[in-house]
């Protein structure tokens, strides 16, 4: 039994119905943040150095500032 192209494009097609254009981007970019993350884990040696430059990609994408933790000072 094996699957042809009209069944997977059916399934697709189906999938698409269900979930919106919206969420299959949102799916896809998250699915390749899963494979550049993994990649970066057991790739190598400069692993490191690229980390750092994800997390700053990463707030940029939510739209968000970068936070800082500083405490609020309190008087006494």
């Amino acid at each position: 039994m094996t699957v042809g192209v009209l069944e997977i494009v059916l399934v697709l097609f189906v999938v698409l119905l269900i979930l919106g254009p919206r969420r299959i981007v949102d799916l896809g970019r998250a699915l390749g943040r899963g494979v550049r993350d993994f990649k970066l884990e057991f790739g190598g040696k400069a692993a490191g150095n690229q980390r750092s430059a994800i997390g700053k990609e990463r707030e940029a994408d939510d739209g968000r500032k970068p936070t800082t933790s500083k405490a609020p000072d309190k008087e006494l």
